[in-house]
Formats: C-alpha cells, sequence, structure tokens
C-alpha cells in the first residue's frame, strides 16, 4: 500500500480536480468549502445555492453517482452545519453542502459524470425550490 500511495493520492486528487474545474465552467451559485489544495486527496466540499443537499442527493443517486451532503458534523441532524456557518457561510446556502470523494475504486469518467448530471440535477431543483 505505501509503495502505491503517491500514485493513488494523484489520482484521486485528479478527479476531484477535473470536478471542481468542470464544475466552475457548467454551474453558478457554487461556494466551494476548505482549502483548495491543502486537503484529502480525492475530496471535495462545496454549498450549492438555492437547492437542498438531500434533494440533490437522491437525484444524484436516481443517475448512479454517491455523494454526501453537509459535514461530518452535522451528519444525521437535518440542519445546517454549524461549522460552514461559523466559515461565513449563510444557512440557506449551507443547507446545499455536498461532498465528494474519489479514491481507487472510482473509475476515470466518474468525474465527467458527475460533472454532467450535478448542473441538471440543480436546474430541475432550482426550478421548484423555494431556496433558489
Amino acid at each position: 500500500a505505501s509503495k502505491e500511495l503517491a500514485r493513488r493520492a494523484g489520482r484521486a486528487r485528479g478527479h476531484a480536480q477535473r470536478l471542481r474545474q468542470a464544475l466552475l465552467e457548467r454551474l453558478d451559485g457554487l461556494v466551494f468549502t476548505g482549502h483548495p489544495d491543502r486537503r484529502l486527496p480525492g475530496h471535495l466540499s462545496l454549498c450549492v445555492r438555492g437547492v437542498d443537499a438531500e434533494a440533490v442527493l437522491l437525484a444524484l443517486d436516481a443517475e448512479g453517482i454517491e455523494a454526501a451532503s453537509g459535514s461530518a458534523c452535522a451528519t444525521h441532524v437535518r440542519k445546517p452545519s454549524h461549522v460552514l456557518e461559523a466559515i461565513g457561510i449563510d444557512p440557506v446556502t449551507a443547507r446545499g453542502a455536498l461532498t465528494f470523494s474519489f479514491g481507487e475504486t472510482n473509475r476515470d469518467a466518474d468525474p465527467d459524470r458527475a460533472a454532467a448530471a450535478l448542473p441538471d440535477v440543480v436546474a430541475r431543483l432550482r426550478a421548484l425550490s423555494p431556496l433558489a
């Protein structure tokens, strides 16, 4: 495992960076959280303005894309993360908190699939949402 660490971390980091860049190009109303580089390889966290993360997750799941909502400190609480609020994210935006994690089992096309699906999901949900 230690011999493969650098390769695996680089691959995971590349997937997260590809998704981040593609989302920046395709979707407005994003607030990326955490440091862009000093983070776990393969980890991407963001808030999507105007949507509830749980609704986004259901729609992504239907597309075969796995993600998580909120932060670890707010799991199962169903309210915005106090950590996101503490770093200046307003409570409505914090409700759209998503996390993507890439690792060894991800395929090279996974970031592209997520980047293609998320803008459509967000557009549908924003059209229905009072948060938008």
